[in-house]
């Protein structure tokens, strides 16, 4: 592979420079009732993920071991629908995203030293910063869909009540007033890292740069 020219070089290094900037930025948006609306920047992803997926085991409504032999017999209660598997792996969504920047800084070194090497970890980064955003995705779907599944089978004990109706609108309302959506730190991240990628792959700098030099020098030849 030829060498990268110096347009290819700066272009590549400030993409992943903007990448690595996105660290600071919001990576998620978190909107709770009452807390109302977070934004999650790189230093509190872990936590905040992790945060959420305990609060989903909490609402998963396992049902508890009998404490003593004589009540083996018994019939159990019946319990809540289990969270979604995209719930139960909430945690790859920090993983994939820090990949993604260490990546995205791999990527920015390579150019810098003149790597071809940089090709690999700008489609890897890519494909780790798409797989968190659709992860992020298909888990607030995922969670609002249990939980509406949940809140019927919490009120279908009380059918015949008057205030089962006002019940079932009210947990309606606050699975839906619980969101968890990308954040655009994490669309300029997987954006930089895609054209990192497309850049190092076909060298279209390097084409544009032969063009344009093609072009001076047909118009100094015309002269």
């Amino acid at each position: 592979m030829p060498a990268w020219t110096s347009l290819e070089k700066s272009a590549i290094m400030t993409l992943a420079g903007i990448a690595l900037l996105m660290f600071f930025f919001p990576l998620l948006v978190i909107h709770a009732p009452i807390i109302g609306e977070q934004d999650v920047s790189g230093y509190d992803v872990f936590s905040k993920v992790r945060e959420f997926s305990k609060q989903a085991e909490k609402h998963s409504g396992e049902p508890e071991k009998p404490e003593h032999p004589d009540n083996r017999k018994e019939t159990p209660a019946p319990s809540e629908p289990a969270p979604p598997l995209s719930l139960r792996l909430a945690w790859l969504i920090p993983v994939n995203i820090t990949l993604a920047f260490i990546l995205s800084a791999i990527a920015g070194l390579a150019a810098r030293m003149n790597k071809a090497i940089g090709v690999t970890p700008a489609y890897l980064g890519t494909t780790f910063s798409l797989a968190a955003i659709l992860h992020i995705m298909i888990a607030n779907s995922d969670f609002h869909s249990w939980m509406a599944t949940s809140m019927k089978s919490s009120t279908s004990e009380l059918a015949d009540n008057p205030f089962a109706a006002i019940a079932d609108q009210f947990g309606s309302m606050m699975a839906n007033a619980f969101k968890i959506t990308p954040g655009v730190g994490l669309y300029v991240l997987a954006a930089c890292l895609g054209l990192i990628a497309v850049f190092a792959k076909s060298r279209v700098l390097m084409k544009f740069r032969l063009v344009k030099s093609e072009a001076s020098q047909a118009a100094s030849g015309g002269m």
